[in-house]
């Protein structure tokens, strides 16, 4: 049903309210709830297996890693910002969808052009439903009225491949919407409302045909990945069970509703603040998935830059082809990741729609990977689906594509809390111009989450420049270093890498101003963002 034109704006810096749980020390704690709907709260047990035996352990180039202690939940680290759903009724959740009463969505595919059709599996107990669709920019945008009252039904529970582990909900579509030419691309969210019942959301990015200045890339992967609902993630399952001691599921659906944030996955913790900067600030922004990236990247517009916020840990080969491509080789595109944790994880595709590959697949320990015997003869590395790591033998490194060869720094650890990040003496000076900031200034306590650090085993390059760190204390008390790094390549190609989570939440005024973040901030970030565009 097609709506009109939008009607009404909501400023999201007034309806984003944080709460922020105090910081924590080396061991605290990490909560596994979440906020949305279906949710299983338990603690997630790390695999009891052991290396193979003569797999060598991990080493300073960072070839052999794993991440053994990630929980699996959206919310990483306890002391995340939380959002709260307050200020005007329009795009807020009032009334959470719950097991009892629940109210769930989920699209039909991650992203959309204009012209294409949104189609929504819905389920609720509640006798109709509502849909409202709303864009997420400098302002929370109601794309015109809710649709008609439309009439509920209650679809099956959680469907289970006791093989994988992997759960679907495997409903059929209830509610469309064909996408209008007017609707720029951007981040939405479907809210559906049970007629005197629960709510949730869907989440969705329409795309754009014309190339622009910078590529916004929401990270639809990871989110499903963490994606816990009917029982199952990438990280824990209560569910099946393919092998002894391998607590998570080896692949997940995308026909299911997000459990966390209400049903929007992870955009709101993790995207939603940088890009209503991006958007207040008046930039020229088109948007995409990590999903579409990873299965067919040659569709896509070349920008000048292509961004990340928060945390993309899946990626599938081609979108890390793509940006060695022309970003590493031929040098017209730059790459920002105001995010960390970023392409550790190469995953895989199956079960192919009208809209796409719905399952998502990865073996974390490659040992119970049925396919890999055949393509690695020889032996593999128990972590052969990592990008760093060596997909077959562990004599060689034919292969071996660390993230930092192409983002200058690579996943380090998990950091509970936010630590002060200090500029470098190697900050370019043109980068720091207009801020009133020098090397040794700090940045605000937005190094955390996740974090990278540069690898002193892995070579670097001569426009390499270390451009802010800090020294953190990890969940088992060692010290680890989260760093920052810009990079002007040989090929023409910029880099710049945040190493934390949390650079778009130093962007937000009430953020910024708990936590220390300096009044040059914004303009810091304004001009990495030109010199990444090549202006």
């Amino acid at each position: 049903m097609s709506h009109a034109v939008p009607s009404r704006s909501l400023a999201l810096a007034g309806v984003l309210v944080l709460v922020l749980a105090a910081c924590g020390g080396a061991a605290a704690a990490r909560s596994s709830a979440t906020v949305g709907p279906r949710a299983v709260a338990t603690s997630v047990t790390p695999s009891v297996l052991a290396p193979a035996a003569g797999s060598p352990a991990a080493g300073p180039d960072g070839d052999i890693a794993d991440q053994p202690g990630e929980t699996e939940d959206a919310s990483m680290i306890g002391q995340r910002p939380t959002i709260t759903f307050r200020g005007d009724a329009a795009w807020q959740i009032q009334r959470p969808s719950t097991p009892d009463h629940p109210t769930e969505a989920y699209a039909d595919a991650p992203s959309y052009l204009p012209g294409e059709t949104l189609r929504l599996a819905v389920s609720t107990d509640a006798p109709a439903y509502t849909v409202a669709i709303f864009r997420l920019g400098a302002t929370v945008q109601a794309m015109g009225d809710p649709s008609p009252v439309q009439p509920g039904v209650r679809q099956g529970g959680p469907i289970v491949d006791p093989t994988t582990k992997m759960v679907r909900a495997g409903w059929r579509a209830t509610y469309s919407q064909p996408i209008p030419a007017s609707w720029p691309s951007g981040v939405y969210l479907a809210k559906v409302s049970g007629v005197g019942g629960t709510q949730s959301y869907a989440p969705f990015v329409v795309r754009a045909t014309r190339p622009s200045r910078f590529l916004f890339v929401s990270n639809t992967l990871d989110y499903a990945a963490y994606n816990r609902w009917g029982g199952s993630s990438l990280y824990w399952s209560g569910v099946g069970g393919p092998a002894p001691g391998v607590p998570e599921a080896v692949a997940v659906s995308l026909d299911r509703p997000f459990a966390d944030e209400a049903g929007a996955g992870q955009i709101l913790m993790l995207e939603a603040p940088f890009i209503a900067w991006l958007e207040g600030h008046g930039y020229d922004v088109t948007y995409t998935t990590d999903y579409d990236l990873s299965t067919h990247p040659a569709v896509q517009p070349l920008p000048r830059a292509v961004l990340f916020s928060g945390h993309g840990e899946y990626w599938g080969a081609p979108l890390r082809d793509w940006l060695d491509q022309h970003v590493l080789r031929q040098g017209d595109l730059g790459l920002g990741l105001f995010a960390a944790d970023t392409g550790y994880w190469q995953v895989s595709f199956s079960d192919p729609s009208s809209t796409g590959p719905r399952t998502i697949g990865l073996y974390k320990d490659a040992r119970f990977d049925p396919a890999l015997p055949a393509r690695c003869p020889g032996g593999f590395t128990r972590h052969a689906n990592a990008f760093r790591s060596l997909p077959c033998g562990v004599g060689h490194r034919a292969g071996n594509r660390p993230e930092q060869a192409l983002f200058g720094v690579q996943y380090g650890d998990v950091v509970p809390g936010y630590y002060a990040y200090r500029l470098a003496a190697g900050a370019p000076a043109r980068l720091l111009a207009g801020t009133g900031l020098a090397p040794g200034d700090s940045l605000g306590r937005i190094a955390g989450g996740e974090v990278d650090r540069v690898f002193p085993g892995l070579a670097s390059l001569p426009g390499d420049h270390l451009f802010a760190s800090t020294m953190t204390i990890t969940r088992g008390g060692a010290s680890v270093a989260a760093q920052a790094v810009v990079r002007a390549l040989p090929s023409g190609g910029r880099v710049f890498a945040s190493g934390t989570f949390w650079w778009g939440w130093g962007l937000e005024p009430s953020f910024a101003a708990s936590h220390g973040v300096p009044a040059g901030f914004g303009q810091l970030t304004t001009n990495l963002l030109d010199w990444l565009a090549g202006g």
